[in-house]
């Protein structure tokens, strides 16, 4: 490891991190940091608890949705056929 990260640094590179996006150098930086911060541990669970939260509990009306999305589609579809 070069050098350690800045709060700033690391917390740029959580989302990364969540989504097993960096390298091995910054996976390593970022958890040594994490180990080694006051501030920073504690934003990062925040964030990982939200995030766990929001995979678990999917929107309420989520069929809905996808159904009005695809409504509209098929409307724009045939709209576009009907003015060739």
């Amino acid at each position: 490891m070069d050098r350690l990260l800045t709060c700033a640094e690391a917390r740029a590179l959580v989302s990364d991190y969540m989504n097993g996006e960096l390298d091995t150098e910054h996976v390593h930086m970022l958890e040594y940091h994490l180990l080694h911060c006051l501030s920073c541990p504690p934003l990062y669970q925040s964030i990982v608890e939200i995030q766990r939260h929001l995979q678990q509990q999917p929107p309420a009306h989520h069929a809905e949705t996808i159904q009005r999305v695809m409504q509209r589609v098929n409307a724009a579809i045939q709209t576009k056929q009907q003015d060739k």
